[in-house]
């Protein structure tokens, strides 16, 4: 049973654009699974309803809030992807997405509180500029936080490095090099997360 989750919808009243959303439940197991479906429940049913980005991330706090014990929460990324490259985007409490410019590598904290934790919480979107050729990568902490055999993380400093160099690879070979990284790293130490990634492109 995982708690991460991962949503990509095409929105229909915008052609050439689409929704996305990965996030991880606090806790694991059927608990963690139940409050991800419902979660995912909850941005499907907002998707289809004509309100702005600012208010999607409010609704759904509040709605995922007064449906759950306070003891639960969930941190997340969710973003509307334009054709002509803008990015809106907001990070909540969620580790940083990380966008490859020609190499370079830039992250997007976050912004506001994990949802859930308060149900009047605010959320901000930013806008970002993803020009052809860019790629934005999304995981979950089952990633920067696994551990090797001397209880060593793998960390946000090596998934940059590791980003950087492989900035020019298709997205599914980046997410093929990133798990295969991964699993060096590991040697086999036990996995004790779960691990999401999502990789994007925008076409030239």
């Amino acid at each position: 049973m995982s708690g991460d989750f991962l949503d990509i919808h095409v929105n229909g009243g915008n052609p050439g654009s689409f929704l996305f959303l990965i996030g991880d439940v606090t806790g694991k197991g059927v608990a963690a699974s139940i409050l991800m479906s419902n979660l995912h429940a909850i941005f499907r049913s907002l998707y289809r309803a004509p309100i702005p980005m600012s208010s999607l991330l409010e609704q759904a706090n509040r709605l995922f809030c007064e449906g759950t014990t306070s003891r639960y929460f969930a941190t997340l990324v969710t973003g509307l992807a334009l054709p002509n490259g803008e990015l809106q985007i907001c990070n909540a409490g969620h580790p940083p997405p990380i966008l490859l410019h020609r190499g370079e590598t830039r992250t997007i904290p976050a912004t506001g509180l994990p949802v859930g934790m308060f149900c009047r919480a605010e959320y901000v979107f930013s806008g970002v500029t993803v020009e052809p050729g860019d790629t934005l990568v999304l995981y979950t902490d089952g990633l920067t936080e696994a551990r090797n055999r001397n209880e060593e993380q793998f960390g946000e400093e090596r998934l940059l490095s590791l980003c950087s160099a492989a900035h020019a690879q298709e997205p599914t070979e980046l997410v093929h090099t990133i798990t295969d990284s991964l699993a060096a790293f590991r040697s086999g130490a036990q996995k004790l997360d779960d691990l999401t990634i999502l990789a994007v492109r925008r076409d030239s």
